[in-house]
């Protein structure tokens, strides 16, 4: 699998938040897509197609296990809820990972996108189905408009995607089939997913490295 990082750099937040590398979006964007010219031969095309190039060998798997291991890593934060009282903040443990490795991973999701949206409607609309939560929402809004009968009762006691088992996630792609092409993110998932995180912990200037099993 080959993907062009160039849509997905100008489409990120440029100040978004960053990863243990402390890399901000902006710092890839500035380096190869600011300002650039891309005449043909020109330096900027250069730098842009020597990333895509890191990026096609990410996709496959094809740097060292040290690396893999390297930009696995993520840094712990406490994220805070919007409208939550600044006395009683409702804040929410967050490991972002790098943006490097985000965006690559972006870039290769939207190249499968379609195929993910036909693997998953109707189960799951919130992943690659265009416009998926209004649909959900107008959905249930139109069920209880023609049946006023239905009760509704939503149960969060876990979050699911921390509970997901690593190698069932490489599984269920190599399961999906090479024919709607999502049997294509098993390197990339294997690259991302084989080594254990280690969660960075910034505290008084100084990085306290946990392995942490993501299983």
């Amino acid at each position: 699998m080959r993907v062009s990082l160039e849509p997905t750099l100008r489409s990120l937040r440029r100040f978004a938040g960053t990863g243990p590398d402390g890399a901000r979006n902006a710092f890839w964007f500035w380096r190869v897509v600011g300002a650039a010219d891309f005449r043909a031969g020109s330096r900027a095309e250069a730098a842009m197609g020597l990333l895509d190039e890191f990026a096609a060998a990410w996709i496959s798997a094809a740097l060292p296990p040290w690396f893999d291991a390297a930009a696995s890593e993520v840094r712990l934060v406490a994220a805070v809820k919007p409208g939550s009282p600044p006395d009683a903040p409702d804040a929410r443990p967050v490991a972002p990972g790098g943006t490097l490795r985000r965006t690559i991973e972006r870039a290769s999701m939207a190249s499968v996108r379609s195929n993910l949206a036909d693997r998953f409607w109707p189960l799951n609309v919130g992943c690659a189905v265009p416009g998926g939560i209004s649909v959900l929402t107008l959905g249930f809004n139109l069920l209880a408009y023609h049946r006023p009968d239905l009760v509704f009762l939503k149960i969060d006691l876990r979050n699911a995607h921390n509970w997901v088992l690593r190698r069932a996630m490489v599984q269920a792609a190599y399961d999906a089939g090479g024919r709607i092409r999502i049997r294509a993110l098993v390197p990339l998932l294997w690259a991302t997913l084989s080594a254990k995180s280690a969660i960075i912990i910034l505290a008084d200037r100084a990085n306290t490295r946990a392995p942490f099993d993501l299983r």
